[in-house]
């Protein structure tokens, strides 16, 4: 990859290491229908890389639904757990995360996605030594953080840094402050080849 050596590496979970979004859009959408409510077309794409307490927040008021968030989170955890079986990491994540070990490049995954999801998922498939810090918002142990915000403080700290996002907002934040970007593409965003520095498919090329 040109562009490096990085001396740090940001990785997104959701969209990235994983093609966990479409998952999140099912159980969503499961939960809504099983409370009465049928969830309009397209009604998760603009809630792409928000936490799940944010989402909730919005469907709880677009769909009047009565029941409590921290109810819902719960319910909806059990539905996504149970959905992700069978889900393996992306095709490109052991290769480029094995590149960047050659080129002793840090790698941080900084993630507005649940603590619990990410280190069990992490776990599972092998990816937890690639990381040296593990950043997810957890409100069990009251860690709760902004993105964004994280994101451009964790830059300003690392100059040379990679940021590897699925989420258009972000990596123009990466790019504002001179990081290098590459987007992953998949079926909930529409990141252009102008959009990052590099650009990776979640579908995997048929060569590959």
């Amino acid at each position: 990859m040109q562009g490096g050596p990085f001396s740090t590496a940001f990785w997104d979970f959701d969209g990235v290491l994983g093609d966990t979004e479409p998952i999140h859009e099912a159980t969503y959408a499961t939960l809504l229908r099983g409370h009465g409510r049928e969830p309009r077309p397209g009604f998760f794409q603009p809630l792409v890389g928000k936490t799940e307490d944010a989402i909730w927040s919005l469907l709880v008021r677009e769909y009047k639904l009565s029941e409590s968030v921290s109810s819902l989170k719960a319910e909806r955890m059990r539905l996504f757990m149970g959905a992700t079986d069978g889900l393996e990491p992306s095709w490109f994540v052991r290769p480029l995360a094995d590149a960047l070990v050659a080129s002793k490049t840090v790698q941080v995954l900084l993630s507005s996605g649940g603590a619990e999801v990410i280190s069990h998922l992490l776990a599972r498939w092998g990816l937890l030594p690639y990381f040296s810090v593990v950043l997810a918002n957890s409100p069990e142990t009251r860690l709760i953080f902004d993105k964004p915000s994280a994101l451009a403080q964790a830059l300003t700290s690392h100059p040379a840094a990679l940021v590897i996002e699925d989420n258009l907002a972000y990596l123009r934040v990466a790019r504002s402050l001179g990081a290098h970007t590459v987007g992953v593409r998949h079926s909930l965003n529409e990141i252009g080849t102008a959009d990052a520095d590099y650009i990776l498919n979640m579908k995997r090329p048929k060569n590959e």
